[in-house]
């Protein structure tokens, strides 16, 4: 078994939950985000197609 240490838990990947993982990552926390889907694909994302998109960090990330 496995043991990862993290600074804050995020349970849902929806909107609010992407949205405060990113948010705390940014201000240097480490971030553990568990979902049952990827994020956009569950919950009120699921159905709204809301603009989540996943942009890797760097160059691409400035242009998103």
């Amino acid at each position: 078994m496995s043991a990862w240490e993290t600074d804050v838990l995020v349970l849902g990947g929806g909107p609010a939950g992407t949205w405060a993982a990113v948010s705390a990552a940014t201000a240097g926390a480490r971030v553990i985000l568990a979902d049952k889907a990827r994020c956009g694909a569950s919950g009120p994302t699921a159905a709204g197609r809301t603009s989540l998109w996943n942009v890797e960090p760097g160059p691409a990330r400035a242009e998103a």
